[in-house]
């Protein structure tokens, strides 16, 4: 199937719809890139015309996700995960992602996700990266062709947004030895 020339029209719509997603969900810092620039979360490759991520050193996959009680997010690695809570409201976003339900009326993750799809706009990865003392700290990295964008984002919104574009999660290795609990 052909893929379709952008119009004008187009050509200014996906980085408008981007920047509406960061300040919609509050995020404060973005950065674009091409394929194949190192990012400061890992990397964007291209080989034989397909993009992929690679994950900084010292980054694990998370294979632990879910929401315990109404407001518990755990998510790790195999029997060490952090441990945290968050709002009510936030948990169950996650947690209606993770289950691939949608309550009632779509969220705004619901939407955004559809939106990054329409335009074909992949959120490539999430990472958890680090700990300020007080908040974990996360970004997004988005592609569209050969343009990247990375953006600092909630770890809320990430992990709700996450499993709704069908993203992986990676977490500091540092961070899991860190923070981490034991949970087996």
């Amino acid at each position: 199937m052909a893929k379709k020339k952008q119009t004008k029209s187009e050509q200014w719509l996906v980085p408008v719809l981007i920047a509406m997603l960061a300040i919609s969900l509050g995020y404060v810092a973005y950065t674009t890139l091409n394929v194949g620039t190192r990012l400061s979360v890992g990397e964007v490759r291209e080989s034989g015309g397909q993009a992929y991520f690679v994950p900084p050193l010292g980054f694990v996959e998370q294979n632990v996700f879910r929401v315990d009680g109404i407001q518990t997010i755990v998510i790790g690695r195999d029997c060490r995960a952090i441990v945290a809570d968050t709002s009510p409201e936030r948990a169950e976003a996650i947690k209606d992602g993770l289950e691939g339900r949608v309550s009632g009326r779509p969220t705004a993750y619901d939407q955004w996700a559809d939106s990054l799809e329409t335009f074909g706009i992949i959120l490539e990865a999430v990472t958890i990266h680090d700990f300020d003392g007080n908040v974990y700290l996360s970004t997004g990295v988005f592609r569209q062709g050969s343009s990247v964008l990375e953006l600092d984002m909630r770890p809320s919104d990430a992990l709700a947004l996450a499993p709704r574009a069908q993203s992986p999660i990676y977490i500091s290795s540092d961070l899991l030895a860190r923070f981490g609990e034991d949970i087996c």
